[in-house]
C-alpha cells in the first residue's frame, strides 16, 4: 500500500522521537484495503510537537466479508 500510494516518500517514515518513528496510525484489517490515501499535516509549525495524520477511506472498499461482533 505504501508503495502504490506514495512511491519512496521517506517523509512518511522520518523518525519522530529520538531515534524512531513514535506517531503511528493503526486501522483494522477490514479498513486496511480501504485507506486510499495518508499525508502528514506540519502546518503551522507551532500547532503541536506532533504531526497530524490525515486518512483517505474509500468506504466502498471495506471488507465486510467478516464482521467484528461488539463483546
Amino acid at each position: 500500500m505504501f508503495e502504490q500510494s506514495h512511491g519512496q516518500d521517506i517523509n512518511l517514515l522520518a523518525p519522530t522521537g529520538t531515534d524512531d518513528r513514535i506517531d503511528q496510525a493503526w486501522v483494522s484489517g477490514p479498513l486496511a484495503g480501504a485507506v486510499s490515501d495518508y499525508r502528514l499535516l506540519d502546518q503551522p509549525k507551532e500547532a503541536s510537537d506532533h504531526h497530524g495524520l490525515v486518512f483517505r477511506i474509500d468506504t466502498d472498499a471495506i471488507d465486510t466479508s467478516s464482521p467484528w461482533t461488539y463483546r
